[in-house]
């Protein structure tokens, strides 16, 4: 990666020049999707998704995994509201690629 982050030079890195730049969803996560701007409209946004898969699919809970550091820790073993997930401990191994930006 050049200094400018616009430059990738290597197959095995990350582009850690993409980083998350509002706590709000961008166009991907909103009804109209339209790619460039995000609407400033609650009825459009993350909410209105779960909301809506709840109604459709009769569902109390809607949960999400956000990859924010690079692997997803899973279900945590242990919790009362989980043991029907029969968690258990599983600890990630990281790609080569990872392993170079660690």
């Amino acid at each position: 990666m050049d200094p400018t982050g616009l430059e990738h030079r290597a197959d095995n890195s990350a582009n850690f020049a993409n980083r998350l730049t509002n706590i709000k969803e961008n166009h991907k996560f909103q009804k109209n999707g339209k790619e460039g701007h995000r609407v400033k409209d609650a009825a459009l946004g993350l909410r209105h998704i779960v909301s809506d898969i709840k109604e459709n699919h009769d569902l109390k809970y809607v949960f999400v995994w956000h990859v924010t550091t690079g692997y997803w820790g899973g279900v945590q073993p242990g919790v009362t509201e989980m043991e029907h997930y029969e968690s258990e401990m599983a600890y990630p191994v990281s790609s080569p690629g990872v392993q170079n930006n660690e």
